[in-house]
């Protein structure tokens, strides 16, 4: 590891919310083709979005849009990210669950996909309601060099709640690529990320807290 690495590192929280300048997001993108360690960091730092919409208003000044997120809000949410990570490790979902859910979202057959083409690299997913709820909307996974990039517009959830975005590729791996809280609108922007390629993501799917199911979306292959 050297002082450049040291450097991007520092630098994946704020490339996931967005906030960097647009030639260091290149140098962290480039950086991430070539360093497994930091994609698999970048992976890790999937919550981020979601703690930050759960992260109550402080009094302090706002950001300086040149400047972006002040110097001490990465720091806590990366030590909120670990916290929520040792968590889930005690909640952990089996494979076999995993793949069991998968198949369900592919026997219910109420998903409509719209799939770009290949060399450009996205796919174009429309999120529909499990039954008892309304939730819906769409998604968009963009290939990156260290994975995928999730992004969902929904509407229709249920207001008093938190959210997880999990993803499933063809092997029956299910990764968590994003986390929100409670959405009294009843609708949600996220942005995840996941270190599984594009390629072989099958399903995504929103939880609950209790791990039931509010929407999926399926990719047909």
């Amino acid at each position: 590891m050297n002082a450049d690495h040291d450097e991007v590192r520092l630098m994946l929280g704020a490339y996931l919310l967005g906030g960097l300048a647009g030639s260091d997001r290149a140098t962290v993108e480039e950086h991430l083709t070539g360093c497994p360690a930091c994609r698999a960091e970048m992976s890790s730092l999937a919550a981020i979005p979601g703690l930050l919409r759960r992260r109550p208003a402080d009094p302090a000044p706002a950001a300086d849009p040149a400047t972006g997120p002040g110097p001490e809000l990465l720091p806590r949410l990366l030590s909120a990210v670990r916290d929520e990570r040792r968590q889930r490790r005690r909640r952990v979902i089996t494979r076999s669950v995993a793949a069991a859910a998968v198949t369900l979202v592919a026997a219910t057959g109420t998903v409509a996909v719209t799939r770009t083409t290949a060399d450009r690299g996205d796919a174009r997913l429309v999120v529909v309601a499990s039954s008892g709820y309304a939730t819906h909307g769409g998604a968009r996974l963009d290939a990156r060099a260290w994975g995928t990039s999730v992004s969902l517009s929904l509407t229709g959830m249920p207001a008093a709640d938190s959210f997880v975005l999990q993803v499933s590729d063809d092997s029956g791996e299910a990764e968590q690529a994003g986390s929100w809280g409670s959405t009294p609108s009843g609708k949600a922007e996220v942005t995840g990320a996941t270190s599984m390629p594009l390629d072989h993501i099958v399903a995504l799917r929103v939880l609950d807290a209790a791990g039931r199911v509010v929407a999926t979306a399926d990719r047909s292959r």
